[in-house]
Protein backbone atom coordinates (compact mmCIF):
# COMPACT_ATOMS: atom_id res chain seq x y z
CA UNK A 1 0.00 0.00 0.00
CA UNK A 2 1.57 3.58 -1.18
CA UNK A 3 1.65 6.07 1.08
CA UNK A 4 -0.99 8.79 1.42
CA UNK A 5 -1.04 11.75 -0.88
CA UNK A 6 -0.26 14.72 1.11
CA UNK A 7 -1.60 17.95 -0.12
CA UNK A 8 -0.46 21.35 -1.36
CA UNK A 9 -1.42 23.25 1.51
CA UNK A 10 0.23 20.19 3.91
CA UNK A 11 3.77 20.70 2.34
CA UNK A 12 4.03 24.26 1.26
CA UNK A 13 4.73 24.98 4.73
CA UNK A 14 7.68 23.25 4.65
CA UNK A 15 11.29 25.02 4.80
CA UNK A 16 12.51 24.73 1.53
CA UNK A 17 9.30 25.31 -0.43
CA UNK A 18 8.81 28.68 1.82
CA UNK A 19 12.59 29.85 1.44
CA UNK A 20 11.67 29.45 -2.26
CA UNK A 21 8.99 31.07 -2.48
CA UNK A 22 10.31 34.06 -0.48
CA UNK A 23 13.00 34.00 -2.58
CA UNK A 24 11.03 34.52 -5.43
CA UNK A 25 8.94 37.38 -4.01
CA UNK A 26 11.45 39.12 -3.23
CA UNK A 27 13.59 38.93 -6.31
CA UNK A 28 10.26 38.84 -8.84
CA UNK A 29 11.40 35.61 -10.27
CA UNK A 30 8.59 33.66 -12.02
CA UNK A 31 8.45 30.05 -12.50
CA UNK A 32 8.73 30.08 -16.14
CA UNK A 33 12.44 32.04 -15.68
CA UNK A 34 13.95 29.70 -12.80
CA UNK A 35 12.84 26.66 -14.50
CA UNK A 36 15.17 27.81 -17.34
CA UNK A 37 18.17 28.39 -15.14
CA UNK A 38 17.64 25.06 -13.26
CA UNK A 39 16.94 23.42 -16.48
CA UNK A 40 13.61 21.76 -15.58
CA UNK A 41 9.68 22.32 -16.66
CA UNK A 42 7.67 25.52 -15.15
CA UNK A 43 5.44 22.48 -13.58
CA UNK A 44 8.04 21.33 -11.74
CA UNK A 45 9.08 24.54 -10.33
CA UNK A 46 5.49 24.81 -9.54
CA UNK A 47 5.83 21.35 -7.46
CA UNK A 48 9.09 23.04 -5.55
CA UNK A 49 7.21 25.40 -4.40
CA UNK A 50 4.46 24.20 -3.17
CA UNK A 51 6.63 21.13 -1.78
CA UNK A 52 5.14 18.26 -3.58
CA UNK A 53 8.40 17.55 -5.01
CA UNK A 54 11.69 17.79 -4.21
CA UNK A 55 14.73 18.78 -6.46
CA UNK A 56 17.88 16.78 -6.28
CA UNK A 57 20.85 17.22 -5.32
CA UNK A 58 22.01 19.22 -8.62
CA UNK A 59 19.27 20.87 -9.09
CA UNK A 60 18.93 22.46 -5.46
CA UNK A 61 22.78 23.89 -6.03
CA UNK A 62 21.24 25.49 -9.50
CA UNK A 63 18.51 26.99 -7.55
CA UNK A 64 20.97 28.35 -4.32
CA UNK A 65 23.21 29.72 -6.98
CA UNK A 66 20.89 31.52 -9.01
CA UNK A 67 19.56 33.23 -5.69
CA UNK A 68 23.17 33.84 -4.22
CA UNK A 69 21.66 31.91 -1.29
CA UNK A 70 23.62 29.23 1.24
CA UNK A 71 21.85 25.94 1.21
CA UNK A 72 21.15 26.54 5.20
CA UNK A 73 19.02 28.73 4.00
CA UNK A 74 17.55 27.28 1.46
CA UNK A 75 17.10 24.22 4.06
CA UNK A 76 15.23 26.64 6.56
CA UNK A 77 18.51 25.94 8.67
CA UNK A 78 20.08 29.39 9.22
CA UNK A 79 18.31 32.78 8.77
CA UNK A 80 21.93 33.67 6.74
CA UNK A 81 21.30 34.03 2.82
CA UNK A 82 24.99 34.46 2.01
CA UNK A 83 27.47 31.43 2.92
CA UNK A 84 29.86 34.40 4.36
CA UNK A 85 27.73 35.43 6.79
CA UNK A 86 26.27 32.46 8.47
CA UNK A 87 28.56 32.21 11.61
CA UNK A 88 28.25 35.51 12.39
CA UNK A 89 24.31 34.99 12.25
CA UNK A 90 24.00 31.98 14.10
CA UNK A 91 26.68 33.30 16.53
CA UNK A 92 25.51 36.90 17.51
CA UNK A 93 22.04 36.55 16.86
CA UNK A 94 22.33 39.78 14.45
CA UNK A 95 19.86 39.75 11.56
CA UNK A 96 22.00 39.21 8.20
CA UNK A 97 20.67 42.91 7.19
CA UNK A 98 22.65 44.19 10.21
CA UNK A 99 25.90 42.33 9.22
CA UNK A 100 25.97 43.47 5.81
CA UNK A 101 25.78 46.99 7.38
CA UNK A 102 28.42 47.07 9.18
CA UNK A 103 30.76 45.60 6.72
CA UNK A 104 29.42 47.44 4.61
CA UNK A 105 29.36 51.02 6.36
CA UNK A 106 29.56 54.27 4.90
CA UNK A 107 30.32 57.80 6.00
CA UNK A 108 29.58 60.74 4.46
CA UNK A 109 32.65 63.75 4.95
CA UNK A 110 32.98 66.74 3.11
CA UNK A 111 36.05 67.84 0.97
CA UNK A 112 37.26 70.66 -1.33
CA UNK A 113 38.10 69.19 -5.08
CA UNK A 114 41.08 71.45 -6.76
CA UNK A 115 38.34 74.16 -7.82
CA UNK A 116 37.64 75.11 -4.58
CA UNK A 117 34.12 73.88 -4.43
CA UNK A 118 32.97 71.64 -1.64
CA UNK A 119 32.00 68.39 -2.45
CA UNK A 120 30.07 65.60 -0.15
CA UNK A 121 32.03 62.36 -0.34
CA UNK A 122 30.79 58.82 0.68
CA UNK A 123 33.57 56.76 2.27
CA UNK A 124 33.58 52.71 3.26
CA UNK A 125 35.09 52.46 7.02
CA UNK A 126 34.97 50.60 9.57
CA UNK A 127 31.96 50.74 12.06
CA UNK A 128 32.23 53.69 14.08
CA UNK A 129 33.11 53.11 17.75
CA UNK A 130 30.26 54.39 18.89
CA UNK A 131 28.31 51.40 18.33
CA UNK A 132 30.86 49.48 20.17
CA UNK A 133 30.40 52.06 22.94
CA UNK A 134 26.55 51.51 23.42
CA UNK A 135 26.78 48.15 23.28
CA UNK A 136 29.43 47.90 25.91
CA UNK A 137 27.36 50.19 28.05
CA UNK A 138 26.31 48.64 31.47
CA UNK A 139 23.09 50.36 30.43
CA UNK A 140 22.37 48.41 27.41
CA UNK A 141 20.82 45.19 29.19
CA UNK A 142 18.31 47.89 30.73
CA UNK A 143 17.49 49.45 27.57
CA UNK A 144 16.73 46.07 25.80
CA UNK A 145 14.54 45.22 28.36
CA UNK A 146 12.53 48.64 27.84
CA UNK A 147 12.36 48.09 24.28
CA UNK A 148 11.10 44.37 23.68
CA UNK A 149 8.01 45.42 26.49
CA UNK A 150 7.35 47.98 23.53
CA UNK A 151 7.28 45.67 21.20
CA UNK A 152 4.88 42.95 23.62
CA UNK A 153 2.68 46.37 23.73
CA UNK A 154 2.66 46.68 20.33
CA UNK A 155 0.94 42.84 20.10
CA UNK A 156 4.43 41.25 18.80
CA UNK A 157 3.92 37.40 19.79
CA UNK A 158 6.79 35.13 20.93
CA UNK A 159 8.75 37.73 23.15
CA UNK A 160 10.47 36.74 26.56
CA UNK A 161 9.95 39.72 28.29
CA UNK A 162 13.04 40.44 30.98
CA UNK A 163 14.26 42.07 33.67
CA UNK A 164 11.99 44.42 35.94
CA UNK A 165 9.58 44.70 32.89
CA UNK A 166 8.22 41.04 32.97
CA UNK A 167 5.07 39.87 31.15
CA UNK A 168 3.38 40.40 34.65
CA UNK A 169 4.60 43.88 35.86
CA UNK A 170 3.44 44.88 32.06
CA UNK A 171 0.28 43.77 32.44
CA UNK A 172 -0.05 45.25 35.84
CA UNK A 173 0.90 48.28 34.36
CA UNK A 174 -1.74 47.95 31.12
CA UNK A 175 -4.38 47.38 33.91
CA UNK A 176 -3.92 50.44 36.66
CA UNK A 177 -2.83 52.75 33.66
CA UNK A 178 -3.99 51.97 30.65
CA UNK A 179 -2.28 50.80 27.63
CA UNK A 180 -1.72 54.30 26.14
CA UNK A 181 -0.43 55.28 29.36
CA UNK A 182 1.56 52.45 30.25
CA UNK A 183 3.52 52.82 27.34
CA UNK A 184 3.77 56.33 27.27
CA UNK A 185 5.59 55.45 30.83
CA UNK A 186 7.53 52.75 29.79
CA UNK A 187 8.71 55.05 26.59
CA UNK A 188 10.12 57.88 29.03
CA UNK A 189 11.77 55.03 31.16
CA UNK A 190 13.57 54.00 27.77
CA UNK A 191 14.34 57.42 26.87
CA UNK A 192 16.15 58.43 30.21
CA UNK A 193 18.14 55.03 30.09
CA UNK A 194 19.02 56.23 26.87
CA UNK A 195 20.29 59.70 28.15
CA UNK A 196 22.35 57.84 30.82
CA UNK A 197 24.07 55.85 28.27
CA UNK A 198 24.67 59.10 26.72
CA UNK A 199 26.14 60.76 29.87
CA UNK A 200 28.39 57.75 30.12
CA UNK A 201 29.69 57.71 26.61
CA UNK A 202 30.03 61.55 26.16
CA UNK A 203 29.91 63.03 29.43
CA UNK A 204 29.14 66.67 29.90
CA UNK A 205 32.08 68.72 30.84
CA UNK A 206 31.69 71.88 32.63
CA UNK A 207 32.92 74.80 30.94
CA UNK A 208 34.51 77.70 32.88
CA UNK A 209 32.07 80.76 31.88
CA UNK A 210 33.17 83.66 30.24
CA UNK A 211 31.65 87.14 30.74
CA UNK A 212 31.13 89.10 28.17
CA UNK A 213 33.79 91.48 26.90
CA UNK A 214 33.52 94.96 28.13
CA UNK A 215 34.31 98.26 26.75
CA UNK A 216 37.38 98.80 29.01
CA UNK A 217 38.77 95.20 27.80
CA UNK A 218 38.49 96.20 24.16
CA UNK A 219 40.48 99.27 25.17
CA UNK A 220 43.05 97.31 26.91
CA UNK A 221 43.50 95.18 23.92
CA UNK A 222 43.75 98.08 21.46
CA UNK A 223 46.34 99.86 23.81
Amino acid sequence: MGKPRKYAYETERKPFPSRLRQLMAETGTTQEELAEAVGVQRQTISKYASGQNTPDIEKFEKIADFFGVSFDYLLGRSDAKHRENQSVVEETGLSEEVVNRLKNWHEKRTETDKNGVLAEVLEHTKAPRELSLIIESKHIGELVSQIRALRYMAGEEGLVLLGELDEKTVENLKDKMGPSTAREYIMFRATNTFQKMLDDIAPYAQMEEVRPATQADIDKLLS
